[in-house]
């Protein structure tokens, strides 16, 4: 059947920042498709409720609760995953992140921090687990990256820049990588995770105290979407539809893709720009599969 493409029925899939929102929902959805799955991120009480959700769907979860940060820990998580579940297939690059703040109160030590915790940590991770996925054939790897590594706002120049580097190195590793390793990443738009809640809270707070205009508020919560949308993207692009390490681009015939546009980089291998319409407003994907 069709859909058995799209299932990773018996792979091991490791997820950070898999307490909540985006991360939480992805490792639920791979566990949906057949996947048993390394949960990792701060706070245990929180990996454990998730932990449940998967074990709900039939399959196996580890929690593990660790300041991710730390390079040597994530770095560890890709054999935990190996002793837990004997094989690594699939990595979430979900750790990320940095809050808002105007030019003058960004330090280089504040924009390199955002660079290690957006990028740093996921070549940690990625390197520590590559040789073990090649160990069953191949693997494929994802990354959670965002759309203002595309475009512009004020405040978030350490965290737009994290995540447009995020989204080259995802480039670049696809390049050295392939074919038997797919790395992708999903830029998504704002996502109505608990994070994003506080912020607008502290937004509304300050409206109440006359620092700011209602009907903008207003316009800004509608715009944020639910967190749904990103687990189904993501989905299509651990399987490779013809079994592992194979090459497969996405095609128009898939639901919600538009036709996807070859795109020759100045010095390097042709990729695929796709845009996927979904509740995220537009998730941008910077497709991997390079032709040898």
């Amino acid at each position: 059947m069709i859909l058995d493409k799209f299932l990773v029925t018996d792979q091991v899939a490791i997820v950070t920042g898999a307490g909540r929102g985006i991360g939480a929902a992805t490792a639920v959805a791979l566990a949906e498709a057949g996947a048993d799955v390394l949960l990792a991120a701060r706070t245990e009480a929180q990996l454990l409720e998730v932990a449940a959700q998967v074990e709900a769907t039939g399959r196996r979860a580890h929690v593990v609760a660790a300041d991710l940060s730390d390079l040597d820990t994530v770095a560890g998580l890709a054999a935990t995953a190996v002793e837990a579940f004997g094989r690594l297939d699939i990595v979430v690059d979900n750790l990320g992140g940095s809050m808002p703040r105007p030019f003058e109160h960004t330090s280089p030590r504040f924009l390199a921090e955002a660079f290690s915790f957006n990028v740093v940590t996921a070549h940690a991770l990625n390197r520590a687990a590559v040789p073990l996925m090649l160990e069953t054939g191949g693997g494929s790897i994802v990354g959670i990256s965002s759309v203002m590594g595309r475009v512009t706002g004020r405040g978030f120049l350490a965290y737009g820049t994290a995540k447009a580097a995020l989204a080259h190195y995802t480039r670049l590793a696809a390049r050295d990588l392939s074919p038997r390793i797919r790395v992708n990443a999903i830029a998504v738009g704002s996502v109505a995770t608990s994070a994003l809640r506080g912020r607008a809270r502290r937004r509304r707070h300050a409206h109440d105290h006359g620092g700011g205009d209602a009907a903008q508020a207003h316009r800004r919560r509608r715009r944020h979407r639910r967190h749904r949308p990103v687990p189904r993207v993501a989905g299509r692009f651990v399987p490779d539809g013809q079994g592992r390490g194979g090459r497969r681009r996405p095609r128009a015939a898939q639901p919600g893709l538009r036709p996807a546009r070859p795109v020759k980089p100045l010095g390097g291998a042709p990729r695929t720009r796709t845009a996927v319409r979904t509740g995220v407003r537009i998730v941008w994907h910077e497709c991997s599969t390079i032709a040898p």
